[in-house]
């Protein structure tokens, strides 16, 4: 109903305040024009008022959400469908520039990327992390600790030298197998024993980097539940009878879109948690490495270690989640929106269709689709920008912009009025471009 005008049938209610009512267009059989024809989503009214000096005020109303009918409704629900089905779920990927490399991540990773790797790596750490704290990388040393005589068996040299000055904690024994001394035909056993013990140490560089993999993976299962774009909430409470609300048809939907289930998130964040706590208690450390951990000659001779060490450096590259595709699809609020994506998503699958997608393509492309028919070059673009003769962005393109027009309101009635200021600029939806193979 942009631009729309409609009769206010005002009432004096109590001056200077009035009450108005607004009443549609009459049409036949003492109907009225539908205000949101074709419509159906969240809409926001603005009243503009224009006084008879001239001078105009715009009034807002809110959102208010525009119900349908059940025919209206199940078009929605297959436009949705076609979209994920085309999309794949990557909505932003779709209508993004055609990209060439293969090793190309514009803004990172999607979500349902990074949970999926998610989820190997935390099975591949649930197979391997018991068999490295049955057997860690640990750094030995020696040192001298005062021991239960009774627990010692075998006594060193720096044992004997401290028996020699301590001889006083010597009692006989007639337990052979167990003395320490045998003097005289009699055999002794120290009480108390000073001598080296052999310590392994968990808390090195090697055990540090796992512990610093573990939290860095517990970071990431929070990043995905808090960085999740959220839905719009359904604007009524319940749909009217023979009506439905637009949030109804597009929730099941947007939360399949997403990827990534919060039961699943809340699955692997225990997972982990698991893995941490193990890791704790059976191999310690004083604090994680949680930057990019170096394959020592120790870890290269452990398979364990190594392919966790592996999937360390595979995530140390992570850049970070890439949400665009499912902040498109969260922002659609209505069929105009919808109908667009539909709209071109249509025409790319069509041409897809029709024409050679395995030739030779060109290269830095703005077009989200390329492709031969014939011989004549195709290429799709969505929302391109045509900007006006002098701006910098118009350099050295192939097209331009040379003079707007738009529809306004005058003191004469509606016109056409034209404008060619540089920094005006056209972006229409579609444009396909055929070039033939002279250029």
């Amino acid at each position: 109903m942009d631009d729309s005008e409609y009769l206010f049938h005002g009432s004096n209610v109590n001056p200077p305040d009035f009450n108005y009512t607004l009443m549609p267009k009459s049409v036949a059989y003492g109907n009225y024009e539908a205000l949101f024809y074709n419509y159906f989503g969240v809409a926001n009214i603005v009243l503009k008022l224009t006084k008879s000096s001239g001078e105009t005020q715009l009034i807002s109303f809110g959102n208010i959400e525009i119900l349908a009918r059940k025919l209206t409704a199940e078009q929605a629900t297959f436009m949705v469908d076609f979209i994920l089905q085309e999309s794949e779920g990557d909505l932003y990927s779709c209508l993004s520039a055609t990209r060439f490399s293969a090793n190309y991540h514009d803004g990172g990773e999607t979500p349902q990327a990074i949970f999926n790797k998610l989820i190997t790596t935390i099975k591949t750490l649930e197979d391997i992390l018991p068999s490295i704290i049955n057997r860690p990388i640990t750094r030995i040393s020696s040192e001298t600790r005062m021991q239960n005589g009774h627990q010692v068996s075998d006594v060193d040299e720096q044992g004997l030298a401290w028996l020699n000055e301590n001889i006083s904690v010597l009692e006989e024994t007639d337990d052979t197998e167990r003395a320490h001394l045998h003097y005289d035909n009699t055999y002794y056993l120290a009480q108390e024993i000073q001598t080296s013990v052999i310590i392994e140490h968990t808390d090195i560089d090697e055990n540090r980097a796992i512990y610093g993999f573990l939290l860095e993976l517990k970071r990431i299962v929070n990043k995905l539940e808090t960085e999740a774009p959220k839905p719009l909430k359904k604007q009524v409470n319940q749909d009217e009878e023979g009506y439905r609300s637009f949030f109804s048809v597009m929730g099941k939907w947007l939360s399949k879109v997403n990827g990534v289930e919060i039961n699943q998130l809340s699955d692997c964040k225990q997972r982990i948690s698991r893995l941490i706590h193990s890791f704790n208690k059976h191999i310690p450390v004083a604090f994680p490495n949680k930057g990019l951990p170096v394959l020592s000659q120790k870890a290269k001779a452990n398979r364990f270690y190594t392919t966790i060490f592996r999937s360390i450096m595979e995530w140390y590259y992570f850049n970070k989640i890439d949400w665009r595709a499912q902040e498109m699809l969260f922002a659609i609020k209505g069929i105009p929106k919808l109908f667009e994506y539909y709209t071109i998503l249509k025409v790319r699958a069509y041409l897809s269709l029709i024409c050679d997608l395995n030739a030779k393509l060109q290269e830095n492309s703005s077009s989200i689709l390329q492709a031969y028919y014939q011989e004549i070059l195709v290429e799709l673009y969505y929302e391109p920008d045509y900007w006006m003769v002098g701006h910098k962005n118009a350099f050295d393109q192939k097209y331009l912009n040379t003079e707007i027009r738009t529809f306004e309101q005058t003191s004469s009635g509606k016109v056409f009025k034209a404008s060619n200021h540089e920094n005006r600029r056209r972006a229409p939806d579609i444009v396909i471009e055929l070039t033939p193979p002279s250029g």
